[in-house]
């Protein structure tokens, strides 16, 4: 059976990791110390609360990404959102604006979906692969930033940013000036108890505003503890908030989501994260990028539609085409 290194421990690695275990004697590095990148979750030290600070929810658009979920046997760890969503279209001033469409999270947190697809796989937390290095007789060997060296792998998916894997890919890579192209925006979260809770679940705001969108962690399936709200930045006011000392950051951020939406967070109990390759903002052709002849590929939601499906798809397609290369 051939060896398969996957980078990233976030929707897509985690995905195709599980699509392959039996194809693949498969083995995944993830820079944190658990599972789920942009599906990331903070808990407290006593476990009093837990709130989704990355990726807030994602779609099944297409019935094939529904089925690959399916397939993976994970239907049990996610399940519809229910939500009062409305738009603000001033400060202070909002209107309904329900989903159109299904909007699912994973239960009971967002990165419990890459935990239990990850589950019984080998899996090297707190490794951060910094380069790729091709034997002479043809296999690849992962340095990591520690120094540590895991060799002997035929192929490797590189499933972290794509800006991030592009740093890693050699130079004669197929398409890799392709990939170089991908624009990423950043985003900053404000997570956090608030002083008088909201009459809404879940908040979108005007394309002019510094905050995008605020969500009530608590109203989406599974939560339990106290309720915390998390809110996101759009990418230049992320940049600004990054540039200022931590707490001067949090209190501005503090300021604008009180401004535009009348929430009044608890910044003593509250916490920051700045997300520097948040979001696509362009996608590129394909579902993946891979190169047959060095047996390297990409997955990432930079492909199908730079969104946390674009990532399922992206996994799913690339998992039939290494099927096939066995």
């Amino acid at each position: 059976m051939q060896s398969l290194a996957i980078v990233g421990a976030g929707i897509a690695g985690s995905l195709l990791a599980r699509a392959l275990q039996e194809k693949y004697q498969v083995h995944v590095f993830e820079k944190s110390r658990g599972p789920g990148g942009r599906m990331s979750t903070r808990r407290s030290s006593d476990s009093s609360w837990h709130v989704d600070h990355g990726a807030q929810f994602f779609t099944l658009r297409e019935q094939s990404n529904s089925q690959f979920l399916e397939k993976l046997e994970l239907n049990d760890v996610f399940a519809t959102w229910n939500a009062r969503v409305v738009y603000f279209k001033d400060c202070g001033i909002f209107e309904e604006s329900p989903f159109r469409e299904p909007h699912y999270v994973a239960v009971p947190a967002m990165n419990s979906l890459c935990k239990k697809a990850l589950q019984d796989l080998k899996v090297t937390y707190n490794a951060r692969i910094t380069e790729l290095k091709r034997e002479d007789y043809g296999s690849w060997s992962l340095l990591t930033e520690q120094g540590a060296v895991f060799d002997n792998f035929d192929w490797v998916v590189l499933t972290a940013p794509v800006l991030q894997s592009v740093e890693l890919l050699p130079e004669d890579f197929e398409n890799r000036s392709l990939l170089a192209t991908c624009k990423m925006e950043s985003c900053f979260a404000l997570c956090g108890p608030v002083e008088e809770e909201s009459s809404w679940d879940a908040a979108y705001f005007h394309d002019s505003s510094k905050i995008r969108w605020m969500a009530r962690n608590s109203s989406k399936p599974g939560r339990e503890g106290e309720s915390f709200y998390v809110a996101h930045t759009d990418s230049d006011f992320a940049q600004k908030l990054q540039a200022l000392e931590k707490t001067e950051g949090l209190k501005l951020f503090h300021k604008e989501v009180k401004r535009v939406s009348g929430l009044d967070f608890r910044l003593e109990n509250s916490f920051g994260h700045f997300w520097r390759y948040a979001r696509a903002q362009n996608s590129i052709p394909g579902d993946y990028a891979i190169d047959s002849r060095l047996q390297l590929a990409v997955a990432s939601d930079c492909f199908p539609g730079t969104r946390v499906e674009g990532a399922i798809q992206s996994a799913r397609s690339l998992a039939r085409k290494l099927s096939e290369s066995v």
